[in-house]
């Protein structure tokens, strides 16, 4: 298991903002929000296959077309689903860790989808869920891209997940 930096001076050097002042200033960074306000009562800790899990990652969202978008991938790339599914899971072995990235960065996907299609209007959601509900409850082939991708992920859950 890696120790990570709990702090942000530790990660990247810069010059520390006083409580006080980063809590009033309403331009300082939310790092300088969290160091200020955040006790860690226990060292952050990662996966120590998290490099193999943002591998896998990037190689499942691009084989199943849904970075082709460049929005999309630069999403992935600040939300960094396989690092947060790293730290949240610590002590579970590679397998899991990887279906554990693929579950967030399927989420992260699927919510920025539904978000982008739910300004359309409500209506036009009603697709994207019943797809879902299709893939996962009565096992329907999937329509598009994001229902293929739930597809695969809900057969390799299974697969590894189930008793």
């Amino acid at each position: 298991m890696t120790e990570v930096a709990t702090r942000q001076e530790e990660r990247v050097p810069r010059q520390a903002v006083p409580a006080a002042e980063a809590l009033s200033d309403p331009a300082a960074s939310l790092n300088d929000l969290i160091d200020a306000r955040l006790h860690m009562p226990y060292a952050l800790r990662s996966n120590p296959h998290e490099a193999e899990a943002v591998a896998a990652t990037d190689d499942w969202l691009d084989d199943r077309g849904l970075t082709v978008d460049p929005d999309v991938a630069d999403m992935i790339v600040r939300t960094r689903p396989a690092q947060l599914a790293s730290y949240t899971t610590p002590d579970v072995d590679a397998d899991i860790l990887r279906l554990v990235a693929l579950q967030i960065a399927y989420q992260f996907v699927f919510d920025d989808r539904a978000e982008e299609v739910g300004e359309q209007g409500p209506d036009r959601l009603l697709p994207m869920l019943c797809e879902s509900i299709a893939v996962l409850r009565e096992g329907r082939p999937p329509t598009t891209p994001l229902g293929a991708a739930l597809t695969d992920l809900h057969r390799q859950v299974r697969r590894r997940c189930t008793p």
